[in-house]
């Protein structure tokens, strides 16, 4: 840390629940995101120079160019935006559209989770272990699982909660059912024993139908960030 800004290295778990994941460099700070980008280059010069290829790293818009500058190579880089729930009157009750009812998911759904994940990968992060916080949610047509959605981060301390995994098959987009899930994880925080406050979540800034549903179901966006893949370092 240094003052306000701060940059964290999460090491994820393996989809076995080993530490054999993905290391993640987190710099994203709302109160001083130009801080955080220094400090995050700073320690990709130093410090944080031994990461290994394939690291993510999520940090203040400005953050691949910064590892770049660091010596760093990119993979890949997309800009997102955080999206906070600010008027949760607009959130659809019931099926609102979509004629297929929205159903609790728990543990003993996580191969079928990974199998409906599989249909298209890295198009929404899931890991198995995620659904242990009581909050996913999916929808069927013909008995198999098209729709879900769940939450990456829960903390009923605080009150607050990030809407992630949200995937429906490509074989049945157009009806509706991201729009349902989203809707009915949102229900199961607001009907925990203690109700969650805070929810958000974050969308590609590239996603212009996802960013159309969830403004109109009362999310506003609040922080524009990037994510970015490392390299080899530059020779």
């Amino acid at each position: 840390m240094n003052d306000r800004a701060a940059v964290g290295l999460v090491g994820l778990p393996g989809s076995d629940g080993s530490a054999s994941g993905q290391s993640v460099v987190y710099a994203v700070s709302t109160v001083d995101q130009g801080g955080s980008l220094a400090l995050a280059s700073e320690l990709a010069a130093g410090r944080l120079s031994v990461l290994l290829p394939d690291t993510l790293v999520t940090g203040p818009v400005g953050i691949a160019a910064a590892m770049q500058s660091a010596g760093r190579s990119v993979v890949w880089q997309r800009a997102y935006h955080r999206y906070h729930l600010t008027d949760p009157s607009a959130v659809p009750t019931g099926t609102d559209g979509s004629s297929e009812p929205v159903l609790p998911l728990g543990p003993h759904h996580a191969d079928e989770l990974a199998g409906l994940y599989a249909a298209e990968p890295g198009a929404a992060f899931f890991l198995p272990q995620i659904i242990a916080d009581q909050t996913f949610v999916g929808t069927r047509r013909g008995g198999s699982l098209v729709a879900a959605a769940g939450t990456h981060v829960l903390s009923d301390t605080y009150s607050v909660a990030a809407i992630g995994a949200v995937f429906t098959h490509p074989a049945h987009r157009g009806d509706g059912l991201g729009a349902a899930v989203t809707a009915g994880v949102i229900d199961r925080l607001h009907r925990r024993r203690r109700p969650i406050e805070v929810i958000g979540l974050n969308c590609s800034d590239g996603n212009e139908s996802a960013k159309r549903i969830y403004l109109a179901m009362g999310f506003q966006p609040t922080l524009g960030y990037e994510e970015c893949e490392l390299g080899p370092p530059v020779v």
